[in-house]
Order: structure tokens, then C-alpha cells, then sequence
């Protein structure tokens, strides 16, 4: 798992092995952290998950003051990290940060069946604007079957904001990619999308 941290005192520890996060990612940019499933990695802080390697690398649009591991998993959320996440109490909170199109509704549906509560879907500040002014049509149909099996999936879960986005997309035919972050207004904020 490709992972760096925000904020200072992040770290991963098994019982007998420590990953200072903090500290690797202020030496080498980033630390690896070779996962199974009956593995005993846990941390306090909470994991954020983004699937494009520009958040990854540069971590201006987080909010004010997050203190927190951030992994890039590369598009598809990997069976093998899902299924590491809901072993065992890996960290407090799994924050998801995708596109906003078919496929990153679909692996938050994935994850959310797994997790639960303990699992967020982050809405950008300005979202609604960002997806008229930026939203690109091409990616709405490429990945509209993953969007309407995520959409049936989701509609189990009694979160309006969630609905709010999808809706939106739907009426627009529009999906949004993660790095119009970085268009929006920085006094904004962003939040996490529960239930």
C-alpha cells in the first residue's frame, strides 16, 4: 500500500514492527506497506484513499489542519485492500476521494458494503458548480454502467448529500474528476458523506 502522511505523529504499528509515516514521508515522499489480510497493521489516524497520482503527490487540498495517512490506489479499489480494511480495526476512519463518475461511486459502494459507518465518501468544496463548469460528458458515458449499479447500490443508504451528487450527475450527464480540487474556492470546505 503506497502511503504518505499529512500532519505530524502519523504512524502504522503491528504490535511489533512501528511505520513512521510522518517521518518517512518527510525523508523518501512516501512509504510502502506490504499488506495481507490477517495482518495486525493498525493506526489512529484516518486513511484517506485517492485514485489519481496528482493528489497523491501534492496535498494542498486536503482541509485545514488533517492529520492522516493518504494511500493512492490507481482506479479500482484492489480486492485485497477492501478486504484488508474490513479485517480488523485498521484505523479509525476510511475516507474515500475519488472521480466522480461511475467507477469511483461504484468502488464506494463496494467499500461502504464493507465497512460501514467507518466508511466516508469526501465531497469537494463546490462541488455542484465544479460539475457544471468542468464536467465532462465523455466520462458519464464510459462509465454509466458502473454509475447505475452504483446508484442501486447506494440508494440503500440514507445520505441526501451522496443522492444530491448523483442526481446532479444524472440530470447533467456529467462526471468530474478529482483534480478540479484545485479549482475550487480554498476558503470552502469540503466534507465527508456518512450512513
Amino acid at each position: 500500500l503506497l502511503l504518505k502522511s499529512t500532519g505530524t505523529g502519523v504512524s502504522w504499528s503491528n504490535g511489533h514492527a512501528t511505520l513512521d509515516l510522518s517521518a518517512s514521508s518527510n525523508n523518501y515522499g512516501a512509504a510502502a506497506l506490504g499488506i495481507t489480510t490477517n495482518d495486525d497493521w493498525t493506526s489512529e489516524q484516518a486513511l484517506w484513499l485517492v485514485e489519481n497520482q496528482k493528489l497523491f503527490d501534492r496535498l494542498d487540498w486536503l482541509p485545514p489542519g488533517t492529520t492522516a495517512s493518504v494511500a493512492y490506489y490507481g482506479g479500482q479499489l484492489n480486492n485485497l485492500l477492501i478486504e484488508w480494511l474490513s479485517r480488523a480495526s485498521r484505523t479509525k476512519q476510511v475516507i474515500l476521494f475519488p472521480d466522480y463518475d461511475g467507477v469511483g461511486l461504484l468502488n464506494y459502494a463496494r467499500l461502504k458494503s464493507k465497512l460501514g459507518k467507518k466508511c466516508s465518501f469526501w465531497l469537494m468544496p463546490g462541488w455542484k458548480h465544479l460539475l457544471k463548469e468542468f464536467g465532462n460528458n465523455r466520462i458519464w458515458l464510459d462509465t454509466f454502467g458502473d454509475f447505475k449499479s452504483a446508484n442501486h447500490r447506494l440508494q440503500e443508504i440514507d445520505n441526501p448529500e451522496l443522492q444530491q451528487l448523483m442526481s446532479e450527475m444524472q440530470k447533467q450527464a456529467l462526471a468530474l474528476e478529482q483534480e478540479a480540487i484545485w479549482l475550487s474556492t480554498r476558503n470552502q470546505e469540503g466534507h465527508n458523506v456518512q450512513n
